[in-house]
């Protein structure tokens, strides 16, 4: 059974249980008007309804018709489960797991993020991935990256892919700054790619999430990870649409902001090659 399906099914059955049993006896009772019947029954079909609601949404996140394509994907190994690829002159410092990836995408799925940093002292440059490893591609469809964060501001995206090597391409958003309350919170940017990963016979679908600020040597101002249902990326969004500011005139991020973060991924897409040639 979906994952998401489960919590909807028994909720059904606890609503339709109680409902039956608020009625066994109904026959010994005077027969209530039709009008009592209606207002009692009204909410528990109201219920039933959202429930089976939720439950469909959440299967056909499951079942979703995947536009990310396996078979366009790149095949590396194996998956940041468990070590993440260093770039050199990098080094990074553990890692944090996100506990609600496996309710979206699927039983045994994990989120993780590092942190990097390359030089010493006030100068350091710093940097964020986050891995999501998934047993299936349908899921990584219905929720994609910009979608699993906290976001303060709306986003834009990039119409050009960028090509980071080894059959690997890329997507890049970033905030709208023409929506931002002030520049710090607009100056993330997001670099977002999938590929299959083989590890010990079984293959899953990983997507990494690369993260920059516009000032190098800032450690606060990285987007956080956020369920989807949890999040307002979308809200944000929608609201700057609305207000008339979210467009393609916003200006993009600083050419060595993009500059940084793509020789950085393109770098690590580099060592992870050969990690899985090895």
């Amino acid at each position: 059974m979906p994952t998401q399906v489960a919590p909807s099914v028994v909720a059904l059955s606890v609503v339709v249980a109680f409902d039956v049993y608020r009625n066994r006896d109904s026959h010994l009772s005077p027969a209530p008007s039709v009008r009592a019947h209606c207002v009692v029954q009204k909410p528990i079909a109201a219920v039933v309804v959202l429930l089976i609601f939720g439950g469909a949404l959440a299967m056909f996140a499951d079942l979703a018709p995947e536009t990310v394509s396996p078979h366009s994907l790149a095949t590396t190994g194996p998956g940041w489960t468990s070590t993440a690829v260093v770039p050199t002159g990098w080094t990074t410092h553990g890692r944090q797991a996100q506990s609600w990836a496996d309710r979206y995408f699927g039983p045994g799925s994990s989120w993780y993020r590092y942190k990097f940093a390359s030089g010493a002292g006030l100068s350091a440059q710093h940097l964020t991935v986050d891995a999501l490893t998934a047993p299936t591609a349908g899921p990584l469809s219905v929720y994609p990256a910009i979608s699993c964060y906290r976001l303060s501001v709306p986003y834009l995206q990039s119409p050009t892919p960028i090509s980071l090597g080894h059959g690997v391409e890329a997507t890049l958003f970033y905030a709208n700054s023409y929506a931002a309350p002030s520049p710090v919170e607009a100056q993330w940017v997001l670099l977002t790619w999938t590929w299959k990963v083989l590890d010990h016979g079984t293959l899953n679908y990983q997507r990494v999430d690369v993260l920059v600020l516009d000032n190098a040597t800032n450690v606060a101002g990285f987007p956080s990870p956020a369920a989807p249902g949890a999040n307002n990326s979308v809200r944000t969004t929608f609201t700057d649409i609305l207000r008339g500011v979210s467009t393609s005139t916003s200006p993009a991020p600083t050419r060595s902001t993009v500059g940084r973060i793509v020789r950085f991924s393109t770098e690590l897409v580099t060592q992870q090659s050969r990690s899985a040639g090895s």
